[in-house]
């Protein structure tokens, strides 16, 4: 559900909201498929969004560490932890 809210988002702002987000989460769980690569979902990121995404990245992952964060962990499965065990309703 947070991951649908962010790339939404990170897709219809003006502004590029949650982008940073929404790459890590893609790159760590697309990057190893055929054709794909970090490299590659960032320059497709430069593309679309027209930003410095390795700069942006960089800076991303940084602030991750210092949040403590676990290695490997993106932002979006830290901030849902939990959120398993809540009910859904009218779904």
């Amino acid at each position: 559900m947070h991951f649908r809210m962010v790339r939404s988002d990170a897709m219809f702002s003006a502004e590029p909201m949650g982008i940073e987000a929404l790459a890590e989460h893609i790159i760590k769980y697309m990057a190893h498929q055929p054709g794909l690569s970090r490299a590659g979902i960032l320059t497709q990121f430069q593309r679309e969004y027209g930003v410095d995404i390795v700069a942006v990245m960089e800076e991303f992952e940084a602030k991750a560490v210092e949040n403590g964060y676990e290695p490997g962990t993106t932002c979006l499965e830290a901030m849902s932890r939990g959120m398993d065990d809540l009910e859904v309703v009218g779904c």
